[in-house]
């Protein structure tokens, strides 16, 4: 019990460790992530901005103003004026057949930005989800073990205490066994006297009775007379 203990107890250390370093590590990949959908986010307002510049450079008439006056026989017009006239001429640029190509590679750009700030958002949900879990689950695994941990000491610290009564027991019984070993031996002493001087006192008491007889026998056959207590003489004068 002491040894599964001490194995219960190193497994909440080392659970405790796994947490931190979980937290730790989540941590960082939260503040990677926040950061880097910041740059993503900017990169895409950066491409917008860019792109509705160059949307205007090469497509003029695609732009529409329009005016509102408090007059009520002012309409709202759509003014579509001629292409103005084309820049300084630069070797090599051709203003109509480039315009799709820029639009569209930028387009491409910010779509893919949008792509990766999705597939990062998900990741990150499914991270936190994750790290989420882990944390329930080695909550109710720590507890557990706990729980295990206290029960086994209880167990333990019982048994340590029958351990400790029946020690009492034993040193109790030892102490009685070893007096009435003592007393076994000095009735087994007397017993061997006893036996040893059985017949010394067997003869001694023969002759005690024999004695006892023979004052008996004299005292039967003795002359009475004798017992009397002489009589005075009488002088005559």
């Amino acid at each position: 019990a002491s040894e599964f203990i001490q194995h219960l107890e190193q497994g909440i250390k080392d659970l405790d460790v796994a947490v931190d370093e979980a937290t730790q590590q989540r941590k960082a990949e939260h503040e990677a992530y926040v950061k880097e959908a910041a740059q993503n986010s900017a990169a895409v307002e950066l491409l917008g901005f860019a792109r509705k510049r160059l949307e205007k450079f090469y497509h003029p008439k695609a732009q529409v103003q329009s005016q509102a006056d408090d007059s009520a026989d002012f309409l709202q017009i759509s003014i579509h004026r001629d292409e103005p006239p084309p820049p300084p001429e630069v070797a090599g640029y051709e203003k109509s057949g480039k315009s799709s190509g820029v639009l569209g590679m930028l387009d491409m750009l910010t779509n893919d930005l949008k792509k990766e700030m999705q597939e990062d958002k998900l990741q990150e949900e499914d991270s936190q989800q994750d790290y989420e879990d882990s944390m329930k689950e080695s909550a109710e695994k720590r507890a557990s073990d706990a729980k295990a941990v206290s029960e086994n000491e209880d167990v333990l610290a019982e048994a340590k205490s029958d351990l400790s009564d029946a020690n009492d027991d034993i040193r109790a019984n030892h102490k009685s066994s070893g007096e009435t070993h003592e007393y076994l031996q000095d009735l087994h002493k007397a017993c061997d006297f006893l036996v040893n001087n059985y017949n010394a006192r067997k003869e001694a008491r023969i002759e005690e009775l024999e004695g006892l007889q023979k004052a008996v026998s004299v005292l039967a056959g003795a002359d009475l007379s004798l017992l009397q207590a002489p009589r005075p003489l009488l002088h005559r004068g």
